[in-house]
């Protein structure tokens, strides 16, 4: 028989990872159903192959022609605004291989769109943005300043990189404002989370982080899944969503925070066994919450269950976490 000489006190606490227990109680979470923007494009390339084609077709017979030399700057514009909206969304990947498909396919367009962004032309600013950012060489000041061009016409994309380069606190909040408002994903998910961590002073809502997970952002899913399904808000099945749709994409606190609300609403073994998996998820992740948590339901199994508790207690201990260090102490693995 196992014995754990770990034993808890009634009420012990989850190891919750959430952004800020105090704004918790401050905000009202909003209405959030589970739905998600549909970015896919699959026809995409094949179009754009066959358009630059024919594009190409029409330099061989006249190299200078004016008319095609616009359409494929105009084409190149078009895609590297997309790009910036893939990228905005949190669709990191699909944005870079959007980008690098327009510098392989589209080089010679690169003096007329730079030319049309030193016009003042919006579309132009944000695709150069965009150009330069696929450049790992890139000239960081002609970015920002390009952005600061962009964000005085208004531009979200622009705003949102004028933001990431301003080193002065406020004035990058206000940047950052400025493209929340505009509608830009990245934008309304980073004042999202400053709404939770009580980083914002005055009125604050949620509302833009939940169209932020709409986007598509995974980090936006994870904060307002968390908030929805906290202890003090009513049973919702939109936030238990929200957690399973990042923890699927492998966010290791939407798995933590997942595993705590399966702990919490479904005591039953079945319960146990899913708050166990997703706790396990996060830990190998390198999440010392979720080493814990995992650790507190493997403590009272048998001899491997509480050896494994043991080496996660001592990985979130290795990791500075308080409680874990205390924990191990606690627990003796007896046969």
């Amino acid at each position: 028989m196992i014995e754990s000489g770990w034993r808890f006190a009634a009420g012990t606490v989850l190891v919750l990872v959430s952004l800020s227990a105090l704004a918790a109680g401050q905000l009202t979470a909003p209405q959030c159903a589970l739905h998600v923007q549909n970015m896919d494009a699959p026809d995409l390339r094949a179009s754009a192959d066959l358009a630059i084609a024919a594009w190409r077709a029409g330099l061989k017979r006249n190299a200078n022609d004016p008319a095609i030399r616009q359409a494929m700057a105009d084409y190149a514009i078009n895609l590297m605004q997309r790009a910036n909206r893939l990228d905005a969304a949190g669709h990191d990947e699909q944005a870079r291989s959007l980008a690098s498909y327009v510098l392989s396919k589209l080089p010679d367009t690169a003096w007329r769109v730079k030319h049309l962004a030193a016009q003042g032309d919006l579309g132009a600013i944000e695709a150069r943005l965009a150009w330069l950012r696929s450049d790992p060489a890139h000239d960081a000041a002609e970015l920002c300043a390009l952005a600061g061009r962009g964000a005085r016409l208004d531009g979200a994309e622009s705003s949102y990189r004028l933001a990431l380069c301003t080193t002065a606190a406020p004035e990058a909040l206000g940047h950052m404002q400025r493209a929340a408002a505009l509608g830009h994903p990245a934008a309304l998910e980073t004042m999202g989370k400053l709404c939770l961590t009580g980083r914002l002073s005055g009125a604050c809502a949620l509302d833009g982080l939940c169209r932020a997970a709409q986007a598509g952002r995974i980090g936006a899913a994870a904060a307002i899944g968390w908030r929805l399904t906290d202890a003090d808000q009513p049973l919702s099945s939109d936030g238990a969503a929200w957690l399973q749709r990042a923890a699927e994409a492998e966010d290791a606190l939407a798995q933590n925070n997942l595993g705590e609300w399966h702990e919490r609403q479904n005591t039953t073994a079945g319960g146990m066994k899913l708050a166990l998996m997703w706790y396990r998820r996060a830990a190998v992740k390198g999440l010392p919450a979720a080493m814990v948590n995992a650790a507190r339901l493997l403590a009272p199994g048998d001899a491997g269950q509480c050896k494994e508790a043991q080496s996660l207690l001592e990985q979130a201990s290795r990791a500075g976490l308080a409680q874990a260090v205390e924990w191990r102490k606690e627990l003796i693995c007896t046969r």
